[in-house]
């Protein structure tokens, strides 16, 4: 399952989690939520993303809003998918 990242939107495994260097997966998981990207190490360390977005604003609104929502990765559903279950939801209501 992809997360993402909240400040460019690019996906990770879920599993990349389990081996952030130096961090429990429930730390991992808490600097995922806060630097993103830059909680893999592939910048220097505890670093926020600066990446451009590859997602248009609304969705990475989107993405912010699943973690924000929810302390587990396995929750944060693919902003592909919070779309669409917002245009079912809308559709029903």
């Amino acid at each position: 399952m992809d997360i993402h990242c909240r400040h460019c939107g690019e996906p990770w495994d879920h599993d990349e989690l389990h081996d952030v260097e130096g961090a429990s997966y429930k730390d991992a998981v808490q600097l995922f939520v806060v630097h993103g990207c830059g909680a893999f190490g592939f910048e220097p360390p505890l670093l926020t993303c600066r990446r451009s977005p590859i997602y248009p604003p609304e969705m990475m609104e989107l993405i912010r809003t699943a973690q924000d929502m929810s302390p587990y990765p396995d929750e944060w559903s693919s902003p592909d998918e919070i779309e669409m279950m917002l245009e079912i939801a809308e559709e029903m209501f």
